[in-house]
């Protein structure tokens, strides 16, 4: 089972995309895109472009700025992530 809290952006996205649109099927067919990327967003880690943010600001009837933020503390804490493991690996290494 994902993590919910590893993926921030997309735990708010479908958070947001729950409360004010609903279904995945209907916020792709806002945004334009295929359902399979908004779960790719929301449940896999996927980051989405700044335009798709834009957009889904709009729908999601919130600030761009407060997706921007979720979405630079998601790749700061993916980072984190890979550090910690390549730290490990060079550990097992040694």
């Amino acid at each position: 089972m994902v993590n919910p809290n590893r993926y921030i952006l997309g735990s708010y996205i479908r958070e947001l995309r729950l409360k004010r649109i609903g279904s995945q099927k209907d916020f792709a067919r806002l945004m334009g895109v295929s359902s399979a990327y908004i779960c790719e967003v929301e449940t896999k880690g996927a980051i989405p472009s700044r335009e798709f943010l834009k957009k889904a600001a709009d729908f999601l009837n919130v600030p761009l700025g407060a997706l921007l933020k979720k979405s630079q503390a998601q790749k700061f804490r993916l980072f984190k992530e890979k550090m910690a493991r390549r730290s490990e690996l060079e550990k097992g290494g040694q």
